[in-house]
């Protein structure tokens, strides 16, 4: 695997049939990451995976669009984390680049990384097929709105999981 580095972009491409990219990224601090895959070249259909050190898939975006996302995924310091980049049915793309890029949020400054959304205006705006991974209410004021756009004729689900026992 290429090693590339917190909130930096790395380019590859797909260069034939059942050729598969990977990357490894360490961060130095727990926190909670972004992993991406853009500019997917127009035609093909590229597939993104997130493993442990294990091989194991801790997630995984497999959409068909130009971009795969990964967000808010809980790291610990100082383990590799590894990206695979696959041709969707053999899929490929040999004259053009794909980036790959991962960034850390530590955990200090985690915060929320939705915020501000706490009304329609500033709804964080999700891409479909993406799962968040975890989102914050602060208070028993805060609201949180998230918005995405659907073909007109679609069948979405939406799942809230994972809340706190002591919230409703």
């Amino acid at each position: 695997a290429d090693q590339v580095y917190d909130d930096d972009t790395t380019y590859g491409t797909i260069g034939y049939s059942g050729d598969i990219d990977y990357y490894k990224v360490q961060f130095e601090s727990s926190g909670n990451a972004n992993f991406w895959l853009g500019d997917i070249p127009s035609g093909v259909d590229y597939d993104f995976y997130l493993y442990d050190v294990n091989g194991n898939v801790l997630a995984s975006s497999t959409t068909t669009a130009d971009q795969e996302q990964i967000y808010n995924y809980p790291v610990s310091a100082n383990n590799w984390y590894y990206m695979q980049v696959v041709g969707y049915g053999g899929s490929y793309d040999s004259a053009n680049y794909y980036r790959v890029r991962a960034k850390n949020y530590p955990t200090a400054s985690v915060g929320d990384l939705f915020e501000p959304n706490d009304d329609f205006t500033s709804a964080y705006v999700v891409s479909n097929n993406v799962l968040i991974h975890s989102a914050n209410i602060h208070s028993s004021t805060d609201v949180d709105y998230f918005k995405f756009t659907i073909p007109s004729s679609s069948t979405i689900n939406i799942t809230l999981s994972n809340i706190p026992s002591n919230c409703d």
